[in-house]
């Protein structure tokens, strides 16, 4: 599940699911400038309600400390879910692809992928060629 700002959780599972196929158990919450934090936490918990399995939830918000983590972090006491922000498109598919781990392992991966996803690219020139490096 994805809660973010505006339409950007509706666009990372339109991206997603451009690359690995349509998706089960995916939604996304859109946050609007209107929603009150009161009716963000039951929009989310009602998203919950809808995409739970055995496993658990994973909640992947767009920044920490802005409404969509604030909204989401009090279902924390479920036990079965876990809140991961700063949402990326290398975590998500990371995600999507190993959903058949265990939700602490599928965690850790998500946070790996996100943060190993995010690069400062140089190039180098050999000759005519350009020669692409992250790091």
């Amino acid at each position: 599940m994805i809660v973010a700002h505006g339409n950007l959780a509706q666009q990372f599972i339109k991206t997603s699911e451009m690359i690995l196929g349509k998706q089960k158990n995916l939604l996304a919450v859109n946050v609007l400038p209107e929603d009150s934090l009161i009716e963000l936490r039951v929009k989310v918990k009602e998203a919950i309600e809808k995409v739970k399995t055995a496993n658990g939830v994973i909640i992947f918000t767009d920044i920490f400390g802005g409404s969509p983590t604030n909204a989401s972090t009090y279902l924390l006491l479920d036990g079965n879910v876990r809140v991961i922000t700063g949402v990326n498109l290398a975590m998500l598919l990371e995600t999507l692809a190993n959903r058949n781990k265990s939700l602490d392992r599928l965690t850790q991966l998500a946070y790996k992928a996100g943060s190993e996803g995010v690069q400062i690219v140089q190039v180098e020139q050999k000759g005519e060629q350009l020669e692409f490096k992250g790091g």
